[in-house]
Parts: structure tokens; sequence; C-alpha cells
């Protein structure tokens, strides 16, 4: 009889377990066993894909699902709820945690539950006495709205109740307010009562995870989750769960590197799970610092594994010309020597601060290619080519895919890089001859720059790759040396375009701002304005506030002006004559005298002789063999302006 007594009485002590705690994640596929729920109305409820959910097409009407649950006090309550709907007074669910009844339509209810949704569309703790509602807590509005929350509500020994919501997957809890009440301290079920209007709320009310019983104890140390550079001397550290105030507050328990130090002051926000630290140094521009956070615990009292987390700080201060460069060119990647098949530039930082390509534009004139936000360091190379190709140079260096990356034309042709205010920061027009290598020039092999520091120079800072590979993407070129540009620029032709503009040639890119008080033209014709040619740099447009005359002969004179390495024009190249070219009539310009047959090693030569008064333009003129009245093998002379002069002689020959 003796051992028949604790047998029965072991039955009911685990009978009185089992109804004191809920735990359900429906993984069974019902709720019909462990725990068994009871339904208000047949069917109006079914579980799916192991979830809960509402199964009520009745508009305007309320029904309910409970479970037997003891657990009143010392208690922790856990759910998952998604509500694929906008909620409101009429459609809202009642969460109850703790109720004497298991008819949640009763009028004489009794107990405490969580109110999701309402007008206000919140989160909230209510009380229910007899039937009558009284909110404990008022949660934060406009938060249900076809939302996915984890709820949480403990109360602990004291009576003391805490809500909680979380829309990240229970990581990172809000907490909605605390309030102390005892109004009940006993408990005979669990349940869910939902208020739902018209058809387009119905089998929309989702619950998983559902947890009533003693409270789970926080063993988990906080983790920092994010570091952000607020200013030039300010960190924002957010971590997963809320922190002591004594441990997030303490100077000692935050170390950065670079000399930095302890901060001045650590500040715990509103939220509790976010420290402001501010430093009593300045970070430094674009250099990467180590923060260390160690001691900081959390309200349960785990405490943080120490852990170290980098940061950088960017200033970016207004970009000029020549900050950001190219160096590299690989414009025709076939034959392949050891590159990826796929076309590249290369950029160079040579500022003193890290500057940021959002924005920035690449172009050959006639696609244009808008980078993405990517910082690019002082001393740092950056390899720029298409997306499709950025994965192909990642192992070279840092690379940066764009879109609509222009097809670089094997010949040569003008690139260029600007800036978001469309400024122009560098160009170079290359070409086949700037290799200087005829079997490199055909394919496989990179232009590289010479000397980055020589900003202007061009075709003589420019050279074929001498590494085996083809080329140095994303490191300092094969061929890095100094060549420093100490000459001044040399003005090369003076051609007249209209009798009242001037087209000025020069040998280097040029220097802003270029001004009218810089030439001079004699006889005196007043300039009235200048502008440099884009993107060559290297050509001025005069605009004459009088117009030349035919058969007179001008000098233009230059002082002052300067190439972009600051050199200035020196006297032996600052000066061209010029006329105003006027058409030819037939025997102004005559065949004076012919080389039909030289010598062995010479060549042929034809001489002409301007007869007339006038200054007589060359350009596409043709020399041509004429027999039975039909012209062949016609030669242009040249495809630039060349001025003949009265009473002069020019010989022609395909070898000067």
């Amino acid at each position: 009889m003796k051992k028949l007594s604790v047998i029965i009485a072991q039955v009911f002590l685990i009978a009185s377990v089992c109804s004191a705690q809920v735990s359900d994640n429906f993984s069974d596929g019902d709720f019909i066993n462990d725990p068994e729920w009871a339904l208000s109305i047949p069917d109006s409820w079914v579980v799916q894909d192991g979830t809960l959910r509402s199964n009520l097409s009745v508009a305007n009407t309320v029904f309910y699902i409970t479970t037997p649950s003891a657990k009143a006090t010392n208690a922790q309550w856990e759910f998952w709820v998604n509500l694929q709907f906008n909620t409101s007074n009429a459609n809202f669910v009642d969460v109850f945690l703790i109720v004497d009844q298991s008819n949640l339509l009763s009028t004489t209810l009794n107990g405490y539950f969580v109110r999701i949704g309402g007008t206000p569309d919140d989160v909230s703790l209510y009380k229910i006495v007899n039937g009558t509602s009284t909110m404990l807590i008022n949660g934060v509005d406009g938060v249900t709205n076809s939302s996915t929350l984890r709820i949480k509500v403990v109360r602990d020994a004291d009576n003391l109740w805490t809500l909680q919501r979380d829309a990240t997957g229970g990581v990172s809890y809000f907490t909605e307010g605390t309030v102390t009440d005892n109004t009940f301290s006993s408990s005979q079920f669990f349940g869910i009562r939902v208020q739902q209007s018209t058809a387009s709320f119905f089998n929309r009310h989702f619950f998983d995870d559902i947890y009533a019983g003693e409270i789970i104890m926080d063993t988990e140390p906080p983790v920092l989750q994010q570091v952000t550079v607020v200013s030039q001397n300010q960190l924002q550290l957010v971590f997963n769960e809320a922190l002591e105030v004594t441990s997030a507050q303490a100077i000692t328990h935050y170390l950065a590197s670079n000399g930095l130090g302890n901060p001045a002051s650590a500040i715990l926000q509103p939220d509790e799970k976010t420290v402001l630290l501010t430093f009593a140094q300045n970070f430094q521009n674009g250099v990467t610092t180590q923060l260390t956070v160690s001691n900081v615990t959390d309200v349960s009292g785990n405490g943080i594994a120490e852990s170290t987390t980098p940061f950088t700080f960017y200033f970016f201060a207004p970009v000029s010309a020549k900050d950001i460069i190219l160096t590299e060119i690989f414009a025709d990647p076939t034959p392949q020597i050891g590159l990826p098949d796929a076309e590249f530039v290369e950029l160079y930082n040579r500022s003193a601060g890290p500057i940021d390509l959002a924005g920035w534009k690449f172009t050959d004139g006639s696609s244009t290619a808008t980078l993405p936000t990517r910082v690019i360091l002082p001393g740092q190379y950056l390899i720029l080519t298409a997306n499709a190709n950025a994965t192909l140079y990642n192992t070279f260096g840092n690379v940066l895919g764009a879109a609509n990356f222009p097809t670089l034309n094997n010949a040569g042709e003008a690139l260029m890089l600007r800036a978001p205010n469309n400024h122009l920061i560098d160009s170079v027009n290359f070409n086949l001859s700037w290799y200087a290598d005829e079997d490199k020039q055909a394919g496989g092999w990179t232009l590289e720059l010479i000397d980055v520091n020589n900003i202007c120079g061009e075709e003589n800072n420019w050279t074929a790759s001498e590494a085996t590979t083809g080329g140095t993407p994303g490191a300092v070129n094969s061929v890095n040396t100094n060549k420093p540009d100490l000459t001044g620029p040399r003005l090369l032709a003076v051609a007249v375009v209209t009798d009242s503009e001037l087209l000025l040639t020069f040998d280097k890119k040029l220097e802003k701002p270029i001004t009218a008080q810089l030439f001079s033209i004699l006889p005196d014709v007043s300039i009235l304005s200048v502008q440099l040619v884009v993107p060559s740099l290297r050509q001025v447009k005069l605009l004459l506030s009088g117009n030349v005359q035919p058969k007179q002969l001008y000098t233009l004179t230059i002082a002052g002006l300067r190439d972009c390495a600051g050199n200035e024009i020196q006297p032996a190249h600052n000066q061209k004559v010029f006329a105003l070219p006027e058409v030819a009539e037939p025997g102004d310009v005559l065949l004076n005298e012919i080389l039909f047959n030289p010598r062995p090693g010479g060549v042929d030569f034809v001489e002409l002789v301007n007869v007339s008064d006038k200054y007589i333009n060359l350009k596409n003129w043709s020399l041509a063999n004429f027999a039975d009245n039909s012209i062949t093998n016609s030669r242009i002379v040249t495809s630039g302006d060349y001025i003949l002069p009265p009473a002069s002689y020019v010989v022609v020959t395909s070898n000067g």
C-alpha cells in the first residue's frame, strides 16, 4: 500500500509539472498532443508547415484557442507571431498569458494578456479583472502592420513585468516598458484570441515557438555587433542586448590603437545597447585603428569576451586635378601573355588623403562608366574594369568593377577621369607609338606610366610594361623611375581657323588658368578671350576682337604661359608667325623642280613654289600622276595646316 501511494504521488507530480509549463513549436504537425489545445470553433485553427495558423473564414467574429497552463509567477512567456495584414480596432490579437477560464469570450475573465494591434497598431500589456481590461504597459505605436515579431514577457519574483518585442529573430529585443502588478498569482490556461472583420484578414494569423514557464536565465555574454565612426573623435558601438550601466560606461573597458588609448568618455544611450565613445585625440585620416572591448557586461552580469574590431576614419577633402591619375592601360589583351583576357585601366591616389570615387566618371568620349562607392587611400592603386571582369583581377590587387566600362581602342584614344562635379581630374590621349616596341604594341602588354610624380608627361612618360606577365595591375609599375618634367612648353603651330579665331598647338599639357594677357599679336590685334581645349589640354583657342587681314604676316608672342608641371615657356619656343590663308587660283603654286630618278640611296621629290602674293594653306592638297587624261596614284601632301607664304618654296618627298 505504501509503494502504491508513492507511485500515485509521482503520477500527480508529473501531471502538475506538465500542466504548469507550455512549450510548443508545432513541429509534430498538430495541436492535439503535448500540449493539447482546445478550439472555440471546430476547424478554426490548423497547423501549416510547422506553424499554427487561423483557419476561420467568418467576418466580424471572435475565436480562440487555449491550452492548460498553471505558470503565473516568477515566469516567462514567449511566442512568435506573424500578422499578414494591417491591424486595426476590428482586427487584432490578444495573447492570454494568465487566465482563469478556457472560455476567452467570458465576461468574467481574470488574468493578463498582450494585445497585438488595435487602433494604435502597438504591442501592449493588459490586465483583465471580471471582464474589464486595463492597460499596464503602453507599447510604441505603429509597429504591428504586416509584421513578424517575437514577443517576450517576464514576471520576476518581485512581480515586476517586462514587455519586449523583437523584429530581428529574437536577438535584439526592444523593451516596451515595465510595470509592477500582483493582482493575480495563479493561472489555469494560456490562450490566443483573434478578432477579425472581413475576408482580407482571413487565415492570416500565424503563431509559433510558444513558451510559458520558468524564467530562462541569460547566460550568454553581450556581442559587439557594429562599430560606426560618428566623427573625427567619436565611435558608436552597438551591442546585441541591454548592458549594465557601470560596466558600459567604464572608459578602461575600451582601448584604441595608434596611440589613442582609452576614450575620454563612454556614454550608454537610452536604448541600453548603444555606447558612444569620445576620444581626446582625433583619429588619423584613412588609417585603420583597432578597438579592443573587454569586461562590458549585460544586465544579467554576463561579461563580454575580449574582442578587437577595426575601424577607419575618412575625411574627404575637395579633390584637385591629378589627385587621382591613370597609371596603366590595357587596351589590347590579345594575344594573352599572362594577364586575364580583359581590358582595364589602373588608378593611383597621389594625394595626401583618402578619396571616395562614388559618382566619378571614366569615359572615352563615347561610353561613360559612373563609379560606385570605393575609398582609395593615399598611395594606393586600384584596378578599374568592367563588372563582368572584376573577379578575374581579384588576385592582382584592389579591384573595382564598373557598369558601362568603355571598350578601349587598341590603337589609342583619349581617356578621361572626372569628379562628380564634372571637374576633369586626369586625362590620357594615348596611341601605339607610346609603346616604343612594335612587338608589344601588337597586344597582350600594358602601357605603364613611368613616373607618377610627373603629372604632365605623356608620350615621354609612358612605355610598354616590362613585367613577364605583360603588366602590373594593382601594383607599382615594372618601369618605375623618376622622370621629372623640367622643360617649358613649346608652341608648335598657329592655325587661322577664321579671320577672328586662332588655334594654337603646344607639345605639352598646359596649366590653368590661361588668360588673354599671356598673348600678344603684331601688327596689333586685340584678343577677346582664350579657351583651353579639352581633353588634350595641348591646344588653346584665341578669339580675336578684330580681324586678321589677308596678305599680312603676323607674329604671335607668348609670355608667362606654363605647362601643367609649372614650367614656364621659354623665348626660344614662344613665338610663331602666321597669316590668313587665301584660296589659291590656278597658277598661284607651281611645280618648280622634280627628282624622278635619284642616285642609289636617294629619294624622289617635288618642289613647289608660291608665285602669288597670297598666304596659301596646303592642307589636304594632293600630288598625283596624270596620263592619258586620267589622274592616278593620288597622294595627300599634308593632312595638317601648312601655310606656304608668297615667294616661298617647299619640297614634298617620301623621306625628308
